[in-house]
């Protein structure tokens, strides 16, 4: 599959965690089958419109956040990109320290 099915299903794996959803949970929440939310996490599914638009509204979040910050180059590993993902995949409190330590090491540089 192409790298946007990579990047979007890495944020439904990310947003799925910080739910603390097993597959199979988020699969009965969006009344799809488990092995279709394991291929979309995958990158191995192109998922459709439809299936994404279930899979956020099981997950309680916009469709605007499982596609921000899809770069727009080639290469979807960028280093910001793979900040996001890291830190998305937080709670609220870890986020807040990430974002404390960020903010000092800016002030020093």
């Amino acid at each position: 599959m192409d790298n946007i099915s990579k990047i979007v299903g890495d944020h439904v794996r990310a947003y799925r965690k910080k739910a603390g959803l097993s597959q199979e949970e988020l699969a009965d929440r969006a009344n799809l089958h488990p092995t279709y939310i394991s291929l979309i996490e995958r990158g191995e599914k192109n998922v459709t419109l439809k299936s994404i638009y279930v899979i956020s509204i099981a997950l309680d979040i916009s469709l605007e956040a499982l596609f921000a910050n899809i770069p727009p180059e080639k290469n979807p590993h960028t280093i910001p990109s793979e900040c996001y993902n890291i830190i998305l995949s937080m709670t609220e409190k870890q986020q807040q320290s990430v974002l404390c330590i960020v903010r000092e090491i800016e002030r020093l540089l």
